[in-house]
């Protein structure tokens, strides 16, 4: 059975699917072209570029298409981080010590504030495409 799809909440999905498309292939050409830290100095600001560059490359990766695109991190312990659940987190993966604190600062500083701190928000930041669809719904992130 093919898969139906249901307009957004003002029936403008194929204008915004065009946007989102536009916007992922400006961020795609931007890490392909300068690499993931540049896109993310690029798109979120010298401070998280600072910051990323303390954390292995692997989290920044999960972290910024996360935070920019909603794609849920495949790293089982960056999940349990942005869920807020850091002792769960400790407790998967115990090498994720050595970069927390940078971790945490990047999530907090420069994810917005409904992007992280439960599961429900989670699932609603991935429902929604993160910051990228987000910004172009017109919605405040």
């Amino acid at each position: 059975m093919p898969r139906t799809r249901t307009p957004d909440y003002d029936g403008t999905y194929q204008q915004l699917d065009r946007e989102f498309l536009k916007e992922l292939d400006k961020l795609y050409y931007c890490v392909k072209r300068k690499g993931i830290l540049e896109a993310v100095d690029e798109r979120l600001g010298s401070d998280a570029y600072a910051l990323c560059t303390s954390i292995p490359l692997t989290t920044v990766n999960q972290l910024v298409k996360y935070i920019l695109v909603g794609v849920k991190p495949q790293d089982q312990a960056l999940i349990q981080l942005i869920e807020g659940d850091v002792f769960g987190a400790v407790k998967t993966d115990q090498s994720i010590l050595r970069h927390l604190p940078n971790t945490l600062r990047l999530i907090i500083n420069h994810a917005p504030l409904m992007a992280y701190g439960n599961k429900t928000s989670v699932s609603d930041w991935q429902r929604e495409g993160g910051i990228i669809k987000r910004n172009l719904r017109g919605r405040d992130t």
